[in-house]
């Protein structure tokens, strides 16, 4: 996860983009699924491209890569 390559806790990620941290949480672990602005919000708040959320992270960063 993105998230977690960045060394952030949910409660950090949900302090630097305002989504409360258990939606962050059930969209992770895949029992909520987010809108257009909470991903666009989250991609912000992580540094990245809102649509690197639609491709498999590992293919694009490996594991080894850390």
């Amino acid at each position: 996860m993105y998230r977690t390559r960045q060394g952030l806790s949910v409660r950090m990620l949900a302090r630097m983009t305002g989504v409360d941290r258990t939606n962050i949480a059930d969209i992770e672990s895949g029992l909520q699924n987010a809108t257009v602005d909470t991903l666009t919000r989250l991609a912000d708040g992580l540094g990245i491209e809102l649509g690197l959320f639609f491709f498999d992270e590992d293919r694009i960063i490996p594991n080894d890569a850390n």
